[in-house]
């Protein structure tokens, strides 16, 4: 894997080892290419986890994963949830395993990049998870204008799949089935859903408790908003 103008890794599944050849000034962006990309990308392509770009924190023990385009807000409600006192288990690359029976979400390195600068893996996180954590709900954020309350609504099977597949970190020709698979039961497993965010700072506190009723009483039968939940 050739970086441009910084250096190359090069891994060995055979022996687990991944080497780097690097220009006297790539060495400072090591961390950031080694935990942020090389490392996942690799244990992915060796079938050790499935891979997709996500958000994802702890609330009481279990998973709440965000995923979403580019602005959608992901980094967004990941921060608001650690100012609320929460952990997080990744900030933009989400590894997951099926073991005993359920889905967990294995934290990646404890840094969090709010303001996406190049080549940083940005700050330490306030708190972060010790372990692999149970998933509980997938999120799929959809900006509404700022004059809409924000609203929660399952995802019909063939739009969860269609979203999971969607936000794979990477595709390896030769994890593409075992991927596909994989998802297609977490989208079978899990609950998925659509969390409509209104585009207002002011409004995070409101999707942060619509988010949390969802959790405590899984009422994803059918669509309610903050206001109809008063």
């Amino acid at each position: 894997m050739e970086i441009e103008g910084r250096g190359f890794f090069d891994w060995d599944e055979a022996s687990k080892e991944i080497g780097w050849v690097s220009r006297p000034e790539g060495l400072c962006v090591l961390p950031y290419w080694l935990l942020a990309q090389v490392l996942p990308l690799f244990l992915h392509s060796a079938g050790a986890f499935t891979l997709l770009h996500a958000g994802c924190v702890e609330i009481g023990g279990r998973g709440v994963a965000f995923l979403g385009g580019n602005g959608a807000g992901k980094t967004t409600l990941t921060g608001f949830a650690l100012g609320q006192g929460h952990r997080l288990v990744c900030d933009d690359k989400l590894p997951l395993v099926r073991s005993g029976g359920e889905w967990r979400a294995l934290p990646a390195h404890p840094y969090r990049r709010p303001e996406r600068l190049p080549e940083s893996l940005g700050h330490p996180a306030e708190a972060f998870v010790e372990g692999p954590v149970p998933l509980a709900l997938f999120c799929l954020l959809h900006p509404v204008p700022a004059s809409c309350p924000p609203r929660v609504r399952p995802a019909p099977a063939r739009d969860a799949l269609l979203q999971l597949c969607a936000h794979r970190s990477a595709r390896f020709r030769w994890r593409e089935k075992p991927d596909l698979d994989r998802l297609a039961r977490l989208a079978g497993d899990l609950p998925v859903v659509w969390l409509e965010v209104p585009r207002d700072p002011g409004k995070l506190g409101a999707v942060w408790a619509l988010l949390r009723r969802c959790l405590d009483d899984r009422g994803l039968g059918g669509s309610f908003s903050e206001e109809e939940s008063r």
